[in-house]
């Protein structure tokens, strides 16, 4: 009981104080929450939605928190805003997964090493070429190119688990127009 007066006495105190955004609270339920702490609004990029009072918000989307939009709003903001769905992502480009898989992490050094292979094997004019280097160069390569068709392949059936998943979870919203 001792506790709740004391945040009683301190939450009047800040209220009977000057009403800078510093100082606004709100209380919900016996917690005490402090809105604006500490922000300064010095710079418009930092004028975001998550920082503006909600009359302003109400006021800038033309809305009422109790009754919603209006009947005779609502075609001049499905015009502004469209209809009120969910666009689901788009599906990635395949290869462009194959492309990043070629070149990301090891396959890199690995592209580095079958390219010193094939240079050590006509090392600058050597008459006599070593074949060892141009097989080893050759087999490198072949295991980045099948590397990154298997990482690829499991990407894709990774996104592909992941949207259907999604299609399994129901899209519920409550609106209030």
């Amino acid at each position: 009981m001792e506790k709740q007066n004391a945040r009683d006495d301190k939450y009047q105190q800040l209220n009977t104080s000057s009403n800078t955004p510093s100082n606004q609270l709100s209380t919900t339920h016996d917690s005490t929450v402090e809105l604006w702490g500490g922000i300064e609004k010095t710079h418009p990029e930092q004028d975001t939605i998550h920082m503006i009072a909600l009359e302003k918000i109400f006021k800038r989307f033309h809305t009422n928190p109790n009754t919603g939009l209006s009947s005779d709003s609502i075609p001049d903001a499905r015009a502004q805003y469209g209809l009120n769905r969910l666009t689901p992502p788009e599906p990635p480009n395949y290869f462009w997964l194959l492309f990043k898989q070629l070149f990301a992490g090891f396959n890199g050094i690995l592209w580095c090493g079958g390219i010193l292979a094939l240079l050590a094997y006509k090392a600058f004019g050597a008459v006599h070429p070593d074949p060892s280097n141009l097989a080893l160069g050759i087999l490198i390569f072949i295991v980045i190119i099948l590397n990154s068709m298997l990482n690829s392949y499991q990407e894709i059936k990774s996104i592909k688990i992941v949207a259907a998943f999604s299609k399994l979870i129901p899209t519920l919203a409550t609106v209030r127009r």
